[in-house]
């Protein structure tokens, strides 16, 4: 997934990120099934999501050479 919009300068970076398709909002988890947070994210750029079908959970991927 290509994020292109950064997140604005002074946005409290304990809020999750969630992402909305189709009129549904999806929360984002990463390792552990922790929340993925403001905290979490670098910048805009290419990042790498696995959506499980079956357990509705949309994961970041990490980790990945």
């Amino acid at each position: 997934m290509n994020l292109r919009q950064a997140i604005p300068t002074g946005t409290t970076t304990t809020l999750p990120i969630l992402f909305e398709t189709n009129g549904a909002t999806q929360e984002v988890t990463k390792f552990n099934g922790d929340p993925l947070t403001v905290a979490d994210i670098a910048g805009t750029g290419v990042y790498q999501f696995w959506f499980e079908r079956d357990t509705n959970t949309l994961q970041l991927m990490t980790g990945i050479v």
